[in-house]
């Protein structure tokens, strides 16, 4: 049997890294094209409660990790980011500017349930208070 092998010349492979780099540039701009519309009709305010929710969201996770490696969830959020003292082989599970929210105000964490057995991460908005609309509206996670 005779097996034809194809070389291939400088000027083939050029051509084909080109439509390679072609396509590739098509599929990022369709990608942008979709993507970009709904970013850029997102405003500053939501983009704040956006990185609210996340920072809770990274605090839950916190306290569930803390929860794992010592058999309790912390008794504040500061346990996440100093040594409580009570716990052996503890790491900072968060660094201490996320136990602010973006509007410079603490996080809320309330111990629930029996024998403190759940708890509850919250942002009180931008006025730091209990309630309110809009900005000052409170942001925590769904249940």
């Amino acid at each position: 049997m005779n097996f034809y092998r194809k070389t291939w010349d400088s000027a083939e492979i050029l051509n084909a890294i080109t439509w390679v780099v072609c396509c590739g540039w098509i599929v990022i701009s369709l990608f942008h094209s979709v993507r970009g519309p709904v970013f850029c009709c997102i405003d500053a305010s939501d983009r704040i409660q956006i990185h609210a929710i996340r920072d809770i969201k990274t605090l839950t996770q916190s306290a569930l990790l803390f929860w794992v490696d010592h058999g309790r969830f912390p008794h504040s959020l500061l346990d996440l980011a100093e040594d409580p003292g009570d716990v052996t082989d503890w790491t900072p599970y968060i660094e201490a500017e996320t136990l602010t929210d973006p509007w410079g105000n603490p996080y809320v964490y309330y111990m629930t349930g029996e024998e403190d057995t759940a708890f509850e991460v919250w942002s009180l908005g931008a006025d730091g208070r209990f309630g309110g609309e809009g900005e000052a509206a409170d942001l925590a996670l769904e249940k």
